[in-house]
């Protein structure tokens, strides 16, 4: 049986694709280890004392540890809903005060 060249370059192209998905959890598994190096990136966002409004707005972008917190950068907060200047300060604030800063794991699980 013989297959034309249009079918081989689809079935190259599908195993292409899943190789890209290979690769991409391998790398989502790789960054979680890395995320639990430092055990500040696993404490909860309710426990770090954040006012009502930042803490809000952080629940309702589905952030709940410092962990998925960090991955994100100081524009993309700040397209949070009730995320403005002020809170988003409040958040640099506590993650400088603990070695930590916006965009320091820039991939995104998301």
């Amino acid at each position: 049986m013989r297959i034309t060249e249009g079918q081989y370059l689809d079935a190259l192209n599908t195993v292409r694709g899943y190789v890209k998905q290979i690769e991409k959890e391998f790398q989502l598994a790789k960054q979680k280890k890395i995320k639990y190096d430092n055990p500040i990136l696993q404490i909860d966002i309710r426990k770090c004392g954040f006012s009502v409004r930042t803490l809000n707005g952080l629940l309702a972008a589905e952030i709940d540890y410092i962990y998925e917190l960090v991955s994100y950068k100081e524009e993309d907060i700040l397209r949070f809903r009730n995320i403005g200047n002020l809170s988003c300060k409040e958040i640099q604030i506590f993650l400088e005060s603990n070695d930590l800063s916006l965009g320091m794991m820039t991939t995104i699980t998301k």
